[in-house]
């Protein structure tokens, strides 16, 4: 990391933060309706495993999209497009886990 990047990271903290929570919220609706069937019968740890394979390369697109104007070195980039996908991942997994009945209705039904 450059001394100016890191300089930059200091004085402006929460950018990196407010572009990777811009790019996970306009990727949620994509990665939810990929992944909405086949989720069904994961547990959150399988969830998170199968959001971060079928989001990876979308969230790699977005970021290179985002940063290409001012193209940041490698580290902060690498950074970046951490926090995006474990941001979009906590989106993700929460939407689809919202939509899986609970265990209780279904030993109620059974």
């Amino acid at each position: 990391m450059s001394p100016i990047d890191r300089v930059v990271d200091l004085i402006l903290p929460r950018r990196n933060a407010l572009l990777a929570e811009q790019i996970a919220q306009n990727l949620r609706e994509t990665v939810v309706a990929q992944a909405d069937e086949e989720s069904f019968a994961m547990s959150a740890h399988q969830l998170r495993g199968y959001i971060r394979a079928r989001s990876g390369g979308l969230v790699a697109a977005k970021v290179e999209l985002a940063t290409r104007k001012h193209r940041p070195n490698a580290p902060a980039q690498a950074r970046l497009l951490s926090t995006a996908t474990e941001r979009l991942i906590a989106l993700v997994a929460a939407d689809l886990l919202d939509r899986q009945p609970s265990a209780k209705r279904l030993r109620a039904a059974a």
